[in-house]
């Protein structure tokens, strides 16, 4: 769950990822983030794909954690669009407020499963909402805070064109 003490007096953003977010900013970049494990189930391909597709280099999708599958999808990152990926390193949750704050919108995602026919309730998803960005969502599941507290976009799972028009 979500602790708002952890939201207040964040430590900064350390000095190499502040670089980074700062580089992105200096190009007019619409920063994108996803935050956690580079896992299959957090529907990545989806959203590098959608962003491959859509072709805009103003847009740039900054993941920020490790995971089994984060090679993978740093090679799928490389097809097409590179520049506009950037990967970086696990962090400490406390950290996770002041890059969030980085970012213009919120990556949200999960693979259909039958587990979610009973809601879902992921830490990453109420870390979105508590940074207070748009988050695009895209998780096939009962209930929808991000519709039922109208903080950002919900589409589809597990559909590029979806989250192309999001």
């Amino acid at each position: 769950g979500i602790s708002e003490d952890e939201w207040k007096d964040t430590p900064d953003v350390p000095e190499d990822i502040a670089g980074v977010f700062r580089d992105l900013k200096d190009q007019g970049k619409f920063i994108i983030g996803f935050m956690g494990s580079h896992t299959d189930s957090y529907s990545l391909s989806y959203l590098i794909d959608a962003v491959q597709k859509l072709g805009d280099p103003g847009i740039a999708a900054v993941f920020v954690g490790g995971g089994r599958e984060k090679a993978r999808f740093i090679e799928l990152s490389k097809k097409s669009m590179a520049e506009n990926f950037i990967f970086l390193d696990p962090v400490e949750k406390k950290y996770i407020p002041s890059i969030a704050a980085q970012m213009d919108a919120l990556y949200v995602a999960g693979k259909r499963q039958n587990i979610f026919k009973y809601g879902v309730a992921m830490n990453k998803m109420f870390d979105s909402m508590m940074a207070g960005r748009p988050i695009l969502y895209a998780i096939d599941a009962p209930n929808n805070y991000i519709v039922e507290y109208d903080c950002g976009i919900s589409c589809e799972p597990e559909n590029t064109e979806a989250l192309m028009d999001g």
